[in-house]
């Protein structure tokens, strides 16, 4: 039953606050971000394809007459070849090209800023586990590479935050990060700063 209470916890957007004041967020909360950032992703992606739709898939009969005979498996003869191969290249280039501008874009967010736009607008930050300051490129990095393997198989690496003392996905695990609650995170390092300027 515990179990099963655990589940459904992943829906109550109940923090989990240590003693030092920060607060390790999962639940709805944190599953808005994603939901945020994802579709902030589609439209960066589907902006880039729209660029390349216009100004450079090539748009010759003979390119299309190539894909199509390629598609149902025809004999191709050898411009048609070539042609189906130059189409195939610009697809793998603009796949290359938008993995490249969504990896810029996370690790950019994650590093200078310690959140993304879903989690700002969600009222997160994303940081460092250890010293609870921005990551670094090679933990943003890590992040991004990992962050599929939370979503599969059924998100189950993103259910795991429900059971973690600081509210950490299988991505956050390897890459050693938290999600904190930007009000206790300013509250932290403000506290951090008065101790220092004591000391």
């Amino acid at each position: 039953m515990k179990f099963i209470l655990k589940l459904l916890s992943f829906f109550n957007p109940k923090k989990q606050k240590e003693t030092d004041g920060i607060c390790y967020v999962g639940g709805l909360r944190r599953c808005l971000s994603i939901i945020l950032d994802l579709i902030i992703i589609l439209l960066m992606l589907q902006i880039i394809h729209i660029v390349f739709v216009y100004a450079i898939y090539p748009k010759n009969k003979m390119y299309v007459k190539a894909i199509e005979k390629y598609k149902i498996e025809a004999i191709l003869s050898n411009e048609e070849k070539s042609l189906k191969n130059i189409y195939l290249l610009i697809i793998i280039s603009e796949q290359i090209i938008q993995l490249g501008v969504l990896l810029l874009y996370q690790v950019y967010m994650w590093v200078k800023f310690a959140t993304t736009i879903g989690k700002f607008i969600m009222g997160l930050k994303v940081v460092d586990e250890r010293t609870l300051k921005n990551m670094t490129i090679t933990q943003a990095i890590k992040r991004f590479i990992a962050f599929p393997l939370s979503g599969i198989p059924f998100c189950l690496g993103i259910v795991w935050a429900n059971f973690d003392k600081r509210k950490q996905t299988w991505h956050d695990k390897i890459a050693k990060t938290v999600v904190v609650t930007n009000n206790s995170f300013k509250k932290y390092a403000q506290s951090s700063n008065t101790h220092n300027t004591g000391a």
